[in-house]
């Protein structure tokens, strides 16, 4: 599946937000590197690349049904 064809799915799916708040949390690492910071950015990281696919699942199924 080509990227084009999965990204505006996802950002009807708060990808954005999520990518949003995980640069933030990274900022915050920046300026202060604790190991609570650390852990914060790893899980806000891991709802992104879940949350991104969990999108490319659901539209993969969806073009399988069409097809």
């Amino acid at each position: 599946m080509e990227k084009k064809n999965w990204v505006p799915y996802c950002r009807d799916h708060n990808i954005d937000e999520l990518i949003r708040e995980r640069d933030a949390a990274r900022h915050v690492l920046e300026k202060n590197n604790s190991d609570e910071n650390r852990r914060n950015l790893i899980d806000i990281s891991r709802k992104v690349e879940d949350e991104i696919a969990a999108c490319k699942r659901k539209k993969m199924d969806s073009s399988l049904r069409q097809a």
